[in-house]
């Protein structure tokens, strides 16, 4: 208003004493308008904050899981182990602590609703669930290695491929691989045609390892939907140690990878019995990863294809690691898998296998496979 009273043209202030006395007329102008907001009794409108409610006390610890996606324990856990990265920037009786923190980010893991919605059912702004939400994903992803762990060691790699033999004899695996679509809306870009997966919606792919607890043990979460399997695990970091012989055993994958020395897939065409032995016992054996990525979609239904993520394309990225890193703890803590809200759209979650290009068949890791065929299933 006090804008409309006074009119500053630049042009008329020819030295630095005009600009400066220009100036302190604006301030004087508006310390008259906030003066005579009072003496109308119009006094300026202060910050309304609502009641933040205290999940812990409120609900019950089958209510917890179902809302929160893991158990109180658990949530207890994440926040001590958090909070050194979560504490407010600045002192304020109204600032997010830790636990508030975890538990908004932890709300949109459940729901990936739109910010507004979970801003409403925590009592904060939308943008405070954006920064918030971020903010925890960050600090999940920044310690991924307390999670997220690939098998090194001789002794952890006896573990892991003594608990894949037991599920159908099949030796020397120390992981299954396989890839995941994440919904995500349209990016925006010149690239954003990339994104759009053959199923015709825009996705991220992500690559996942899980060993037999169902626990992933590596992730990819960069690539665009329109990215082949192949392609994805042969540019990661993955692909180049085991090459270098830095990690040893076999990986268990689909049709789309191509076979290698430490990439068995499954024989096409099968024609013999040792070849239908062998195709048995790795589909089975392959089957954890499936499992995994089904009961992570399930306990963070902001990764399932019902639902879309709606932040940007680093956010998103950080969004999902984050929550593959919380279904190891959630599995490692024995929390059980909670069953989806009501409102929640339920969809299928396997992908079926697209087949390689011949034109990438590797005929060394074919021999490969047909010696480690007759040497394990020739029974």
């Amino acid at each position: 208003m006090f804008m409309s009273a006074f009119r500053w043209n630049a042009s008329t202030c020819s030295t630095g004493l005009d600009i400066m006395e220009a100036v302190l007329q604006i301030l004087e102008f508006a310390q008259e308008e906030e003066e005579e907001e009072v003496l109308l009794g119009r006094p300026r409108v202060e910050r309304v904050f609502e009641v933040r409610v205290d999940a812990l006390r409120k609900y019950s610890d089958s209510k917890f899981i179902r809302r929160f996606r893991v158990s109180k324990d658990t949530f207890r856990w994440l926040v001590d182990f958090l909070a050194p990265d979560l504490m407010p920037l600045k002192e304020s009786n109204h600032a997010l602590n830790p636990e508030q923190q975890v538990l908004v980010a932890m709300r949109f893991y459940a729901r990936a609703s739109f910010q507004m919605d979970i801003g409403d059912m925590c009592g904060v702004s939308q943008a405070t669930v954006c920064r918030v939400v971020h903010r925890v994903s960050s600090a999940i992803c920044a310690r991924r290695q307390q999670f997220i762990h690939f098998p090194t060691t001789p002794e952890e790699r006896r573990t892991i491929a003594e608990g894949f033999y037991e599920i159908a004899q099949f030796p020397g695996v120390v992981g299954a691989i396989d890839g995941s679509h994440v919904a995500i809306v349209n990016p925006g870009g010149e690239r954003a045609a990339h994104f759009i997966n053959r199923k015709g919606w825009y996705s991220i792919n992500c690559q996942g390892v899980v060993d037999h607890q169902l626990l992933f043990t590596n992730i990819v979460a960069r690539w665009y939907g329109s990215a082949h399997d192949s392609r994805i695990f042969q540019e990661s970091q993955l692909f180049r140690k085991f090459q270098a012989g830095e990690y040893r055993g076999i990986l268990l994958g689909d049709p789309a990878y191509t076979c290698s020395t430490f990439m068995l897939t499954p024989v096409r065409n099968p024609t013999t019995p040792e070849e239908n032995r062998y195709n048995n016992a790795q589909r089975r054996t392959r089957g954890v990863v499936e499992r995994a990525f089904g009961i992570w979609k399930k306990r963070f239904p902001c990764v399932s294809k019902g639902m879309h993520l709606r932040c940007s394309l680093d956010h998103n990225m950080a969004i999902i690691v984050a929550t593959t890193c919380l279904h190891n703890l959630a599995t490692r803590m024995n929390d059980p898998v909670p069953e989806p809200e009501a409102d929640l759209p339920r969809r299928e979650i396997g992908e079926p296998e697209r087949p390689i290009n011949p034109a990438e068949v590797n005929f060394r890791g074919n021999l490969f496979r047909q010696r480690f065929i007759m040497q394990h299933f020739n029974q």
